[in-house]
């Protein structure tokens, strides 16, 4: 499954990697436990949403592959407490993660609302793209 798309993999090993050290997600001495973990990025509709975002689109325009490249996320950030868990992450943009900072994704989105901040980097229109 992997050999079909090895940047993708690459792309997930090397988030996990550099997010979670040894403390938590990424389970340098079980490999079940990596594969399940690989396994749950691979198919997650969010992650597929931001990769293929990044994917198909001009990489022509560095800034567009910089800003569109997809970046685990603390749901909760260690700041606050989150955890290197599999429960407390998820893809963003960059460009998103980046701006989210040490808010919450629920601090995040109440954010945006108050706000009326709006992106074509943000998961909710990537989402919306893809399902329109």
């Amino acid at each position: 499954m992997y050999n079909e798309n090895f940047e993708k993999f690459l792309l997930i090993h090397k988030a996990l990697i550099r997010t979670s050290g040894n403390d938590g997600l990424y389970y340098r001495n079980n490999p079940d436990i990596y594969k399940e973990i690989i396994d749950y990025f691979w198919n997650d509709k969010q992650f597929n949403s931001i990769y293929n975002f990044w994917k198909n689109n001009n990489f022509e325009n560095t800034t567009f592959y910089d800003w569109a490249k997809p970046s685990l996320d603390h749901i909760i950030p260690s700041s606050k407490g989150g955890l290197n868990t599999l429960d407390n992450f998820q893809f963003l943009t960059t460009f998103e993660n980046l701006s989210k900072r040490d808010m919450t994704m629920e601090e995040w989105n109440f954010f945006k609302e108050k706000t009326n901040t709006h992106s074509d980097y943000f998961i909710e229109n990537i989402m919306k793209e893809r399902e329109g």
